[in-house]
């Protein structure tokens, strides 16, 4: 069982390769955020590499070990990550900000904001995510779509699109930082007790530190 934030900014091990593939600086979960999928690692070279994670062998070292780079791909379907965003339960009273995720044998065992959140009580995600704490069960009804529909041409197939949600970072602004955040190479992007700022969140951004900012951010 770990956390989340113990992957972010450590190197993947190959074992039979006997080389490092990458740094890992985000983690993606299906739709129902029961399960992670991948994490997405950067080189030197290249930026947007995934390594499915229940291929990850150890994760207590001083790197994440896993047996071979087999698995590891450029592009992946658009995936979420609960971090960073608000939770409420389903009566509108705030639980905070998913700060973490638990995870054991790839599996979710909790999000954590304020309180720890079991991903079976999630009752809607989006922007948000939305709980339900409740001891009752909620059904939802989708908005019943009341639009002509559109005559398709025939022998045409529509596929579906993929959109990733980005979460605002504004949420940041202000609060001082609990250790340095760096680059692989060693630039500095911000320094330990540093207010964050709009210029620190974008070269936060452009280095695919967004995650490592937040989580050290009070």
């Amino acid at each position: 069982m770990y956390k989340v934030s113990e992957l972010l900014g450590k190197p993947l091990l190959s074992l039979s390769e006997a080389r490092m593939l990458g740094t890992i600086n985000n983690v993606y979960f299906d739709e129902k955020f029961c399960k992670a999928t991948y994490v997405s690692i950067f080189t030197d070279e290249e930026d947007g590499l995934f390594f499915p994670i229940a291929k990850l062998l150890d994760v207590t070292g001083d790197a994440v070990v896993t047996l071979n780079s087999e698995g590891l791909v450029r592009e992946i379907c658009d995936l979420p990550c609960p971090i960073n965003r608000y939770a409420f339960d389903q009566i509108g009273n705030s639980l905070g900000i998913i700060k973490d995720v638990i995870i054991q044998n790839a599996k979710v065992v909790s999000l954590e904001a304020d309180v720890s959140l079991l991903p079976i009580r999630i009752l809607s995600a989006n922007e948000l995510i939305v709980f339900n704490t409740s001891n009752k069960q909620i059904k939802l009804r989708s908005k019943k779509d009341t639009s002509e529909p559109t005559e398709q041409p025939k022998n045409k197939i529509e596929l579906p699109i993929n959109t990733a949600i980005c979460p605002s970072y504004d949420f940041l602004l202000g609060k001082k930082l609990q250790r340095t955040i760096s680059t692989p190479s060693g630039r500095i992007i911000a320094t330990q007790g540093q207010n964050v700022t709009s210029d620190v969140i974008n070269e936060a951004k452009r280095e695919g530190k967004l995650v490592m900012l937040a989580l050290n951010a009070l």
